[in-house]
């Protein structure tokens, strides 16, 4: 539930500084640290979905020269 209510407030965040950020882009952002502390809610998530969250952080990841980590 923790991790549920605080991306969503990443995800707002992220709404008011960069609105041209797409809804995927944004929900995958809200996951960095989540995925790689392997919490419940990402385990709870299929394996598609995984992948392509993983996915876009890589993608928004290779389009910034400094990495974006």
């Amino acid at each position: 539930m923790m991790a549920q209510h605080y991306r969503g407030i990443i995800e707002q965040a992220l709404r008011d500084y960069d609105p041209s950020l797409t809804e995927a882009q944004k929900e995958a952002l809200s996951w960095i640290g989540l995925n790689s502390a392997d919490i419940m809610a990402w385990q709870n998530l299929t394996q598609t979905e995984r992948q392509t969250i993983t996915s876009t952080i890589q993608n928004i990841q290779n389009t910034f020269e400094n990495g974006c980590d």
